[in-house]
């Protein structure tokens, strides 16, 4: 547990001077799918116990579900000191084999299977990130074949491709009442994840 806090510790004070200028505030909007593609950054002070939260840039998605509303979020700021042939199994190597080399990213305290992030706008299942960023939870052999094909027979970049561990999800009133208590900034950037993946992806 040492090395990763150390790892999500330099990584984040190394981004965040890089990349924090390029982000604008934004005011809470009046509906909450509105914040589909925005960003929240935590509070300096914020979260200082959870390693998934301190000093974390999020990318939000909207979910809506009849009268229940959530938001997910994804932390793109946490690269683990993993990459994902660590986490596979190795039965399950050939299921993701292009990106057996990618980083590994700590997404957010709720568990999950593995999510994918990408530029796939075709995507099966996929949640809407803003900014021309979708996301995929990997459950099923379509959504891993359809990942795979696009680096085999697309000819995609696979360093645009960023594979996260556990999310994050508020209910409506909950992030609400965060936001107005400071423990986030909700933000825009149309380039942050872009910068964040060139400056995480090899190091």
């Amino acid at each position: 547990m040492k090395c990763i806090a150390e790892s999500l510790r330099k990584n984040v004070l190394r981004t965040n001077n890089l990349l924090l200028k390029d982000l604008k505030c934004i005011l809470l909007p009046k509906k909450l799918d509105q914040m589909e593609g925005s960003l929240l950054i935590t509070h300096p002070v914020s979260c200082m116990t959870q390693q998934a939260f301190h000093r974390s840039i999020i990318t939000l998605s909207h979910i809506s579900k009849k009268e229940n509303e959530h938001i997910l979020g994804w932390c793109i700021n946490k690269p683990l000191p993993h990459r994902l042939k660590d986490v596979l199994m190795t039965k399950d190597f050939s299921t993701l084999e292009p990106f057996l080399n990618n980083k590994l990213f700590l997404g957010g305290i709720i568990d999950s299977p593995l999510t994918c992030i990408h530029r796939c706008s075709d995507a099966p299942d996929s949640f809407l990130l803003g900014s021309g960023w979708y996301s995929n939870f990997i459950t099923t052999d379509k959504i891993s074949k359809f990942l795979c094909d696009k680096i085999t027979k697309h000819g995609e970049n696979k360093k645009e491709f960023i594979f996260t561990f556990r999310y994050a999800c508020w209910a409506t009133e909950q992030l609400v009442s965060e936001l107005e208590r400071n423990i986030w900034f909700l933000c825009k950037s149309e380039t942050i994840i872009e910068k964040i993946n060139v400056a995480l992806f090899f190091y």
